[in-house]
């Protein structure tokens, strides 16, 4: 009496009369009591763990453990059981609670599982998977750990209703977390959010008893496509891969111990960057023995791999927190030394470079344009807004939060879905005008001699009668090659035709000639779908 407050007692209370407690539960409760760990008891039952708009997040591993939640080793085997603690059964109130809110208008929703590397993501993510085909829908989950932002795409290609990672991001080894998201792979917005909390907050250890034996039977595997789909996209946004090919960077990458290396690794070497990984702690470890904290903003993280960098001469140094939605970068000095740069810098950096590269690329206009976008918090630095202005580039601030940011990315997505079936019957017509405004000088290496606009300019034919006007128009080039491009009118494309030629000497010549002319060929047809791809954006 007195050890511990009225709320802890009653929390305690309602999870013991609850019936829903193991039997290992209760022997931990059991041997903390009769240790006197009045203080642990205090930490795991003073409240009821809070789910936010966020998910929750909370101590997996108690300050003081019970005998049975550690192996021979000292190591966690079962989560602090305690309504303030991260455990099966606040877990099973997650899922459960989400369940509710996405069934409600999809019976037989689809569900996509990650987790990282912490003490029992697996378990928990297992748990999870488990629960939702018992509960009626589909499940699917990673072989292994993976990361958020894999999560998050793989939710959206998937075609699934919700997505739930388990992970405490770059909190410390103690905590794990639930994040959720729903079909659009972000962070959950109203009034979804307020609709899963207010489920969640509904049940009690009693409602999720029948979920606590893990069943995984009928869970799915995701497929290794999803995965590769991943790396495809991450690849993709590389604007012009010559530039690494060029110049070749040294890069040093640390995961921290946690799941960078098994996506992060593989993305950097599709694009021509072989990453030297700090192999020290490349093992995942939910203890993240080799740092304080494995926050990849923190000085500290870095040690081994700026020891890593001085050996090899890097140019770069990068390192990813636990579930890899988080990254610390580092570059040397001329002088000496090395320099971690903060997010504001790290965001001014990839503004310019981005809208510079898009400029370069031929995809934005030299003075910018009103329909291109950079997104950003308010306490972003206000540089990447000044940034924007001197490129011709609108700059939109959200509120705090990614999902805010998402929910703008979403807003210019429907509108452009809204406008797709104009822009088909339109886009051919502006390619036209494309070439109109600004017809190729140089076509495939050869000068272009001329150039016929059927619509303004006035043809005659061979019998001296006017050719009638049409979106359609001839380009000559000097080495005797043609390109014309028109607009359909049956379909909404634009279409390409292009003539080569190539001298035959004599006969013995013409299996060589042919060659010739299909290899010419060949490079207008190249130029062609560079030169349409570059109008069309």
């Amino acid at each position: 009496k007195g050890q511990i407050s009225a709320s802890s007692l009653a929390n305690a209370g309602d999870w013991l009369r609850s019936g829903a407690l193991p039997t290992a539960a209760i022997d931990s409760l059991k041997d903390l009591c009769d240790r006197g760990a009045w203080a642990e008891l205090e930490d795991r039952f003073y409240k009821g763990i809070a789910f936010g708009t966020g998910g929750m997040r909370g101590r997996t591993v108690g300050r003081v453990s019970a005998a049975n939640e550690l192996d021979a080793q000292g190591l966690p085997v079962r989560a602090a059981i305690g309504s303030a603690c991260l455990n099966d059964i606040n877990v099973l109130r997650a899922v459960i609670g989400l369940w509710k809110h996405v069934s409600a208008t999809q019976p037989s929703a689809r569900l996509v599982v990650a987790h990282d590397v912490r003490h029992f993501s697996r378990h928990f993510a297992e748990l999870i998977a488990g629960a939702w085909t018992e509960l009626g829908g589909e499940a699917y989950l990673f072989v292994g750990a993976r990361s958020t932002p894999q999560l998050s795409f793989t939710v959206r290609h998937l075609g699934a209703h919700a997505g739930v990672v388990i992970t405490a991001s770059h909190n410390p080894s103690h905590d794990n977390g639930f994040k959720c998201c729903l079909s659009d792979g972000g962070q959950v917005l109203p009034p979804h959010d307020a609709a899963i909390v207010a489920e969640v907050g509904k049940l009690g250890p009693a409602d999720v008893a029948p979920y606590l034996e893990t069943d995984i039977s009928r869970v799915l595997t995701v497929p290794a496509s999803a995965e590769d789909a991943y790396l495809a996209r991450v690849a993709g946004v590389v604007l012009d891969p010559e530039v690494i090919s060029r110049h070749t960077p040294k890069v040093v990458y640390t995961n921290v111990h946690g799941t960078g290396d098994v996506m992060v690794v593989p993305a950097l070497r599709r694009v021509g960057i072989d990453p030297h990984v700090v192999e020290e702690q490349r093992e995942h470890d939910g203890r993240f023995p080799t740092v304080a904290s494995p926050n990849p903003e923190n000085a500290s993280t870095f040690a081994l791999a700026l020891k890593l960098a001085d050996e090899i001469g890097a140019d770069l140094i990068l390192a990813t927190d636990p579930d890899s939605d988080r990254v610390g970068v580092a570059c040397p000095l001329p002088a000496g030394g090395h320099r971690l740069l903060n997010g504001n810098e790290v965001a001014a950096l990839l503004t310019e470079f981005r809208i510079s590269s898009l400029k370069d690329a031929g995809i934005l206009p030299a003075a910018g344009s009103p329909n291109a976008a950079v997104v950003k918090s308010l306490v972003t630095t206000p540089l990447v807004a000044a940034i924007c202005a001197r490129h011709g580039v609108r700059c939109v601030e959200t509120l705090v939060g990614f999902k805010w940011i998402a929910r703008k990315l979403e807003k210019w997505s429907r509108r452009l879905s809204e406008a797709a079936g104009a822009e088909a019957a339109v886009l051919p017509l502006l390619i036209v005008a494309s070439w109109r405004a600004t017809p190729p000088a140089v076509i495939d290496g050869s000068k272009v001699v001329r150039v016929t606009d059927y619509e303004r300019d006035k043809v005659i034919d061979a019998e001296g009668d006017r050719v009638p006007p049409e979106e359609f128009i001839l380009a000559e080039l000097a080495d005797g090659r043609r390109i014309a491009v028109r607009a359909s009118g049956t379909e909404p494309k634009a279409k390409f035709y292009s003539f080569t030629k190539a001298e035959v000497a004599d006969a013995d010549d013409l299996p060589a000639a042919r060659e010739r002319a299909r290899h010419s060929a060949l490079g207008l047809r190249a130029w062609l779908e560079a030169d349409a791809k570059r109008r069309a954006k």
